[in-house]
């Protein structure tokens, strides 16, 4: 497997742990009588809000870093796209 590939699933396994782990916290804080309290409801709600704007970000990030690995390597090899030479 690429490098790419391993990081973006690297990165996409903890934060699903960690997502996972923030829910077990929350139940167990929040729960009352067998079930979870109102106060325990938004808690949830918000965890799954901040997981949602977490994956979104490490998304972006990883994105932008895989352009950045293409556009430097473009550079190197003297990529010749957009050229307006027509012998190339």
């Amino acid at each position: 497997m690429e490098r790419q590939t391993v990081l973006e699933a690297a990165v996409s396994i903890i934060i699903v742990v960690g997502f996972i782990g923030v829910l077990a916290v929350l139940t167990t804080a929040y729960s009352t009588d067998g079930g979870v309290g109102p106060t325990g409801g938004y808690a949830l709600v918000a965890s799954l809000v901040g997981f949602i704007i977490v994956m979104s970000g490490a998304g972006l990030t990883l994105t932008r870093m895989d352009t950045e690995d293409v556009t430097s390597e473009d550079d190197v090899n003297g990529s010749e796209e957009g050229s307006s030479d027509p012998s190339a």
